[in-house]
């Protein structure tokens, strides 16, 4: 090749370099500086305070419960989870499709209605399911919960909803400062208790779950003075309530199977680790998962608190092809830069963590990178359904997830019984690769089916 060819070649992405320089610096600026930017730091540190408590107690909790005791209450917790999203029959994201498209007075009637359905639907649901708690205790915890660990998790159960409920009206206002103080001062209880009842009283899980319990229950009582002065301006129609409870419930079953995926992995995760191997391998694999659900609430769920208004927006405002290209840059950047962060992390902070957990938890540092991985990938397929979501296509997400939670049931039981916790891991992986798989070729359909309709303001067809 020519020395002069040569030279051109070389010069071209030095001087594209020299002239986008400038604007790739102000769009980063601006992007910092930028109201998504300041409530995802804001959301990111309230939900760090909150969730992360688990993670701040944890060499604290290892001293006093051993792996066995520690797995039940990871189980405790999981069917927490599970249990609350499943019974909340998606009336929170009900509340989310139709806030912005209501007037105030239709935003209270909107929210009497939903917690109303609750009220008629779940908590009798609730109760009968407590009333069966010997056989949950057999199926689901091994005949290791006593009464007052059942008890308290269906307490926390109860009342759950409420606080999340507040959480996300005032994420829709956008009270951030409000909404990380409210989760700092219940993360400041339930820390304060946890400590106490677990030094002093040798209160064990039981002492845990109440800590939880009262947490949760500062939430609501800071909710309620709050918003207590707003209630008197309309009062509960139960015509209206009736009507409307067939169309929301039909609305908010629909983001039940999306909403528990990845809360019904762990759960299945758990209980066959419980069922095959031992509560020890169950304590082993959570105090490892505690570090990707670290991440999930520190990082991944602001994400998308943050992200997906944003990037709903500018689907509704431009080209639908050329903002889902440019959410796959985004995603793939995002996932770079965070597996580099997380795995630099880990490496420098793996010797402070051997000293400050007890020696009965070091087998679970080889499984914390593993699943730090995996967290990662279901951030990159969290981000990938955007388009999806902003399409109403959510059905879509829906069968797939139940179809991929059946695969990973099936993959558990092969794999585990010869391969124990890594069985979970790699069973975890594949089934997460196969969804993002299937996320971003139905995206591409998406664009295909619109792309003759797709214009600057894109006119999508719902």
């Amino acid at each position: 090749m020519d020395f002069q060819k040569i030279t051109e070649t070389i010069q071209h992405p030095i001087t594209a370099i020299k002239t986008y320089a400038p604007a790739i610096r102000d769009q980063s600026i601006k992007a910092v500086r930028s109201q998504t930017a300041k409530n995802f730091l804001v959301y990111s540190l309230g939900g760090l305070v909150l969730r992360g408590a688990n993670f701040i107690l944890l060499p604290f909790i290892t001293h006093y419960l051993m792996p066995a005791q520690f797995g039940l209450l990871s189980m405790s917790r999981s069917f927490v989870t599970i249990t609350t999203l499943t019974l909340g029959l998606g009336l929170r994201q009900v509340f989310g499709i139709n806030y912005f498209k209501k007037t105030e007075i239709e935003r209270k009637e909107l929210l009497y209605d939903l917690i109303g359905i609750y009220l008629i639907v779940s908590l009798p649901i609730l109760l009968l399911m407590y009333s069966a708690k010997a056989t949950i205790n057999r199926y689901l915890f091994f005949n290791n919960a006593d009464s007052s660990v059942l008890f308290l998790v269906f307490a926390i159960c109860s009342i759950y909803f409420f606080s999340e409920l507040f959480y996300q009206i005032l994420r829709y206002e956008r009270r951030a400062v409000t909404l990380a103080t409210t989760q700092i001062s219940a993360a400041v209880i339930r820390i304060g208790l946890i400590l106490g009842l677990l030094t002093y009283m040798s209160a064990g899980i039981v002492g845990i779950l109440f800590a939880q319990l009262m947490g949760l229950g500062t939430v609501i009582s800071i909710g309620y003075m709050t918003y207590k002065n707003q209630f008197p301006l309309i009062h509960w129609n139960l015509r209206r309530l009736l009507y409307n409870i067939g169309p929301y419930i039909m609305q908010g079953i629909a983001f039940i199977p999306n909403i528990i995926f990845i809360w019904l992995l762990g759960l299945i995760d758990r209980w066959f680790l419980g069922n095959y191997i031992s509560m020890e391998q169950v304590g082993l694999f959570s105090m490892a998962d505690t570090f990707g659900q670290l991440l999930y609430v520190a990082g991944i769920g602001p994400l998308k608190a943050a992200y997906f208004p944003y990037i709903y927006e500018r689907f509704s405002k431009n080209s639908f092809a050329k903002t889902d290209a440019w959410n796959k840059r985004f995603i793939v950047a995002i996932m770079s830069a965070a597996f580099i962060l997380v795995w630099s992390v880990f490496t420098l902070g793996q010797p402070i963590l051997y000293k400050m957990l007890s020696k009965n938890y070091h087998q679970a540092f080889g499984y914390i990178m593993p699943i730090m991985a995996n967290y990662i990938l279901l951030l990159g397929t969290t981000l990938a359904t955007a388009p999806i979501n902003y399409c109403k296509k959510t059905w879509v997400l829906g069968i797939t997830l139940i179809g991929l939670i059946g695969f990973k049931v099936v993959l558990n039981s092969i794999l585990i019984p010869h391969t124990q916790i890594y069985g979970c891991l790699h069973a975890t992986a594949l089934t997460y690769l196969i969804y993002f798989i299937i996320i971003l070729w139905y995206s591409r359909r998406l664009v295909a089916a619109n792309a003759q309709t797709d214009q600057h303001a894109f006119p999508l067809k719902r």
